[in-house]
């Protein structure tokens, strides 16, 4: 698992992160405390963590995806099997397969964000507000 945070700015190009397990966030990335992630034409399949199993995102931090991939990733506790972002800023543009598609396993939870959600091939996108 690669974690950071404290404005620190971390680019993921052709990279295939597989079977990361985390106990509480972030199997294979998390970035927090106003972070920048550029995650592009990368793989994300087989994490595993209590949210965002493959990336989780929070404290006004920025995330990129661009031509990714995610697979047969599992939150154990809450949404975003593939992706959890809280009070942060995202744009995705990836693929999503073999996700559940339940509230407790959909490959996104987004909550008090801006989000920009593009080309979401399989799967949901929950919102929640507090």
């Amino acid at each position: 698992m690669l974690a950071f945070g404290a404005g620190t700015v971390a680019t993921y190009t052709r990279t295939h992160f597989e079977s990361n397990e985390a106990r509480v966030t972030g199997g294979a990335i998390s970035a927090t405390i106003q972070s920048t992630s550029f995650v592009t034409d990368c793989k994300l399949t087989g994490n595993r963590a209590s949210k965002g199993a493959a990336i989780y995102v929070d404290d006004a931090s920025k995330l990129v995806v661009k031509n990714s991939f995610f697979k047969d990733n599992v939150a154990t506790q809450i949404g975003g099997a593939d992706i959890f972002a809280i009070l942060a800023l995202i744009t995705i543009e990836a693929e999503f397969d073999g996700t559940e598609t339940n509230w407790r396993h959909s490959p996104c939870f987004v909550s008090n964000l801006t989000a920009t959600l593009m080309n979401l091939l399989t799967g949901a996108i929950d919102r929640f507000s507090r």
